[in-house]
């Protein structure tokens, strides 16, 4: 599983996310305004963003209650 969360590091509630999800699990952090055409593709318009294996699954405020249900799927073995 590719796990991947667009942010924006001007963000407050984007860089405590990360500071909760990325340090110790298995997604990759991605910025989103030195990659503003992978975002577009993506369909994103509000970091952060969520995108497992492609595909943008949430964005805004539910990029934490839809990690929260990956749970252990996201996180180190």
């Amino acid at each position: 599983m590719n796990v991947e969360i667009y942010h924006s590091p001007h963000c407050t509630a984007c860089e405590s996310l990360i500071e909760k999800w990325v340090g110790h699990a298995r997604i990759r952090r991605v910025n989103v305004c030195t990659h503003l055409e992978a975002a577009a593709a993506l369909g994103i318009s509000r970091p952060p963003a969520l995108v497992i294996d492609g595909r943008l699954v949430a964005q805004g405020a539910d990029v934490a209650s839809a990690l929260q249900d990956l749970g252990d799927a996201v996180h180190e073995p």
